[in-house]
């Protein structure tokens, strides 16, 4: 099993002056308020504080602001947020910040733009197509975040935050129909057990018949269907010590993935011209032999711990995610068995987050931490058709690969204020990767792509 090492080492530093201009502000304006736009609580520095006064250049969406906007999943955030842009590949979001992303989702490869649920790094795109369901905001990090979200975050970071349970006793209800037979319907419940004890209950499900028509089968295509559970369990025993559990199950049929008509004339187009092809289709239609739906499942569960004593607060932040797809493309887009690739991703993730920060009324504050994750993740690819001479029904040729990693960080932040309405910034870290792979290419994938057996 090859082993990778990679030691990094990154340092930030920023300096405030004035008014913070940098965060560009998403809110809407207070309802019953003329003292101007609401304000914005976000985490971007790894604390809770106004976003006026985090000197981040970032996008803050508050809840009002995607319902406003009818953003359902994470894809949608880039249409209200300047430079972000989300593009759909084979079962998960290609984001890029100011152009900076990837195109691919190989385990072991990391996005640039780093992806944080509830405080918890996700370290693979695949099955990333979050639902926004009662989200307490979305906060985009554009530029290099190589302090607090090291993790190779080149780009940035979006980080979703869900909403936590509160102390008043609250039940709302959606639905929407539209034509395709599209139906969503969302169901939040917030129960205050006690003075110390709080749930918030969120479900949806959605379905949805596509807009597409495979003329090859009859089938509608581009269609979805799903559901999101959610609960959330808030315990405050006291004012210093507070415990959030969070565990979430998300399951997604959909054909979405299929290819429209082609245009292309050959030989980019493989069946144009072959008798049976089926290639020149109208503009909302496809011809395919081969429809198999994009399939994903994913539960998680997160802890989230903080302890205030003095001027000083704890946090640890536990979670663990399981998640698990398939996907298949009918790639020569036509009626003939030519050329169809298949292939599932999955694995599960084990991170830690520690850190403590601090809340002085001087000149001085500092944050530090420490992010441990143990990633096991996987994926197979696998082609056939007449095209690769590999009729369907028999082994086609298949690649699996197993990766896992290993990584430790160690991050501080020191702020600094000689004068008022200016901070300094310091911020340094240090990553450490231990990654394994093994590959396998079974012997139809050897004979087809390396005839003579060369390394």
């Amino acid at each position: 099993m090859p082993v990778l090492k990679r030691p990094a080492l990154a340092i930030a530093l920023a300096c405030l002056a004035g008014t913070p201009a940098f965060a560009q502000s998403q809110t809407q304006p207070s309802s019953g308020s003329s003292n101007g736009p609401e304000e914005v609580v976000v985490t971007a520095q790894r604390q809770v504080q106004q976003e006026r006064y985090v000197p981040i250049t970032m996008t803050a969406i508050s809840p009002q602001k995607m319902e406003d906007a009818h953003l359902m999943s994470i894809e949608s955030i880039g249409a209200v947020t300047p430079g972000l842009i989300f593009e759909a590949g084979n079962g998960f979001p290609q984001s890029y910040i100011r152009g900076i992303g990837a195109n691919y989702v190989t385990p072991g490869l990391e996005n640039p733009v780093a992806l944080y649920v509830d405080g918890a790094y996700v370290p693979r795109g695949a099955g990333t197509f979050f639902g926004l369901m009662d989200m307490g905001s979305v906060e985009v990090l554009k530029g290099p975040q190589g302090t607090l979200y090291g993790r190779n975050a080149s780009g940035g970071a979006i980080l979703m935050n869900t909403a936590n349970p509160t102390d008043e006793y609250s039940v709302r209800t959606t639905a929407e129909y539209g034509s395709y037979d599209h139906f969503l319907g969302e169901a939040v419940v917030n129960i205050p057990v006690d003075d110390t004890f709080a749930l918030r209950l969120a479900g949806r499900y959605y379905t949805d018949d596509g807009y597409q028509k495979n003329v090859t089968t009859g089938n509608h295509l581009k269609g979805d269907h799903g559901v999101d559970l959610r609960g959330k369990a808030l315990w405050t025993p006291n004012d210093a010590f507070s415990a959030l559990l969070t565990l979430e199950y998300s399951h997604d049929n959909s054909n979405s993935l299929s290819d429209g008509r082609t245009s292309s004339p050959p030989p980019l187009c493989a069946a144009c011209g072959i008798p049976g092809g089926n290639a020149n289709v109208g503009f909302y239609q496809t011809a395919s032999d081969f429809e198999a739906p994009y399939i994903s499942h994913s539960s998680s569960a997160n802890l989230d711990l903080k302890y205030h004593v003095g001027d000083l607060t704890f946090q640890s932040v536990t979670a663990y995610r399981d998640l698990f797809g398939t996907t298949s493309e009918d790639n020569d887009m036509s009626a003939l068995p030519l050329f169809v690739f298949q292939s599932g991703f999955g694995g599960k993730t084990f991170s830690e987050d520690a850190q403590v920060s601090s809340a002085y009324d001087g000149w001085f504050n500092f944050l530090a931490g420490v992010q441990y994750i143990h990633d096991d993740a996987s994926d197979f690819a696998h082609l056939m058709g007449l095209g690769l001479g590999i009729p369907y029904g028999n082994t086609p040729a298949r690649t699996d690969q197993d990766v896992t990693t290993k990584s430790f960080a160690a991050f501080a932040e020191v702020y600094i204020k000689p004068m008022d309405r200016m901070t300094i910034t310091l911020g340094g870290r240090y990553s450490s990767d231990h990654r394994g792979i093994d590959t396998t290419i079974n012997p139809v994938a050897q004979a087809i792509f390396n005839p003579a057996g060369t390394a």
